[in-house]
């Protein structure tokens, strides 16, 4: 709900000169405006969205849901999509291919309904705005073509930061000090002057394989303990948000991202 009143206050960009000053818009091809609320960029609202669609998914799956959930999954979704996210359009994919996949087990009529109900929108979008279609089509796979090699495909599928991850991995093969003990917290960036974006990455930077050994081995003992002494195993439908992270973190630094 944060979120959905972020989202309404941020549409007042255009005549609001205090948001002017707080908000840059971040461009696609320089024309396509990327929606980020009120946050300071889209991607971390992408990353909002996915998080809070792999919960509800979760109540939803585990038959905890009411039919508010379900209106906020879709009022989320769409928030998610005008970020304009490679990695959103990636993980909203699987969470949909997963709730339709429940859902048409549950109730296959309704739920048949509401996929053609679905289709038919999108159709009409395609139909009746064909350009509006295609600058979006461009943004996730018109930069296919131009792909020669497996680099290129992979900085076209990450936004560019394939490059960085290699950058990064190649000096930690080339400096086993730093492999094994890592440079610390808030250790510099390398020449790219930007993090790797891609939090296993970072976290092998900065604490090396020791340091990710006992952070890793930390967090089990908290959340194993968590589990034996407060309450029972959580519903299987738990899997949903931890793979959705997992992703995240193939992205995004979160909590180990490098400053310059």
């Amino acid at each position: 709900i944060a979120i959905i009143i972020s989202s309404i206050f941020s549409l007042t960009y255009y005549f609001n000169p205090y948001l002017k000053d707080y908000i840059i818009m971040v461009y696609v091809d320089g024309n396509l405006a990327r929606f980020m609320a009120l946050f300071i960029h889209p991607n971390v609202l992408a990353m909002f969205c996915e998080v809070l669609l792999s919960l509800l998914l979760y109540y939803i799956a585990s038959n905890k849901s009411t039919k508010t959930d379900f209106i906020l999954f879709g009022i989320m979704s769409f928030i998610g999509l005008l970020t304009f996210s490679k990695t959103y359009l990636i993980i909203f994919a699987f969470l949909v291919i997963f709730l339709f996949g429940l859902q048409f087990k549950r109730n296959f009529k309704i739920t048949s309904l509401v996929f053609a109900s679905l289709a038919i929108l999108f159709s009409l979008f395609f139909i009746l705005l064909p350009n509006a279609g295609q600058r979006i089509l461009d943004r996730f796979i018109g930069s296919i073509g131009s792909c020669k090699k497996f680099g290129d495909f992979m900085n076209m599928i990450t936004t560019g930061r394939y490059d960085l991850w290699k950058e990064y991995l190649s000096y930690l093969g080339h400096n086993p000090v730093a492999l094994f003990f890592g440079r610390g917290l808030g250790a510099p960036s390398l020449s790219s002057k930007l993090s790797p974006h891609n939090a296993y990455i970072s976290m092998l930077y900065e604490l090396g394989i020791v340091g990710t050994i006992f952070l890793v081995q930390a967090l089990y003992s908290i959340f194993r303990n968590k589990f034996k002494k407060d309450q029972p195993a959580p519903h299987w439908a738990i899997i949903i948000p931890i793979i959705v992270i997992a992703m995240i973190f193939f992205v995004e630094d979160l909590i180990f991202y490098i400053f310059d």
